[in-house]
């Protein structure tokens, strides 16, 4: 699949929608937008200037999340009326295909690309033509086959269950069951980072499925002691 753009860009005077699939937007566009807002009323006052100052975000899907592969970044922006809400530029790959996690392949040279057109949208100059260019020229991220279910393991009340032909290979199984533990977690994890920039130390989030939308508000202001603990 090429990759998407969707969100608010400063030449458009509504939400654009390019090249992103209908069952990533449906997992996406609630939850950014529910975040977006949540974090208004967090914010108050200080929304505008948090949004404006906060750095690109990098998040990487597990298959589950929306039925296939998803990695992308998304910045703040704002529209050609005023109208503030973040662009979000992503990868998606098929049902068949994974992105290895960040922890794995951190994909740098393909996020600095995406970010690169990211930022180069709010240049005074930038045109819609110009965006559509940069984001059909960009690269396809690595892809590999996506893991497959271990067929030798069946789950029961809540426990995962490998049967061993020989005593010989209980400690194999036990790798199996481990291996198969850490496939199921990645298929529905979700990663998030920033390189930072400014006052905003590089920070890094995991979390199985999405996280709340309200940790947008964190996402925007950099500060994420509420979470501790």
């Amino acid at each position: 699949m090429p990759c998407g753009l969707f969100g608010k860009l400063p030449m458009k005077r509504d939400f654009i929608s390019v090249d992103a699939p209908r069952d990533f937007l449906q997992v996406w566009e609630p939850w950014i937008q529910g975040g977006v807002a949540a974090s208004r009323i967090r914010l108050g006052s200080g929304w505008r200037d948090a949004f404006l100052s906060a750095p690109i975000w990098r998040f990487w899907f597990g298959r589950d999340i929306c039925g296939f592969p998803v990695m992308g970044s998304f910045m703040s922006s704002v529209d050609g009326v005023g109208r503030f809400f973040p662009l979000t530029v992503m990868a998606c790959g098929d049902a068949a295909d994974a992105y290895e996690p960040p922890t794995i392949d951190s994909q740098a040279d393909w996020f600095s690309g995406v970010e690169a057109l990211l930022l180069d949208t709010l240049e005074e100059n930038a045109t819609y033509d110009a965006c559509l260019e940069a984001l059909s020229a960009l690269p396809t991220p690595n892809r590999v086959p996506a893991p497959s279910p271990d067929a030798a393991i069946s789950d029961l009340f809540g426990a995962s269950v490998a049967t061993a032909l020989s005593v010989e290979e209980l400690d194999a199984s036990m790798k199996s069951l481990l291996a198969e533990r850490e496939r199921r977690l990645y298929s529905r994890a979700s990663f998030w980072w920033t390189i930072g920039g400014g006052a905003f130390a590089p920070k890094s989030m995991f979390s199985e499925g999405l996280p709340d939308p309200n940790i947008v508000t964190s996402l925007l202001s950099g500060h994420f002691e509420a979470a501790s603990g």
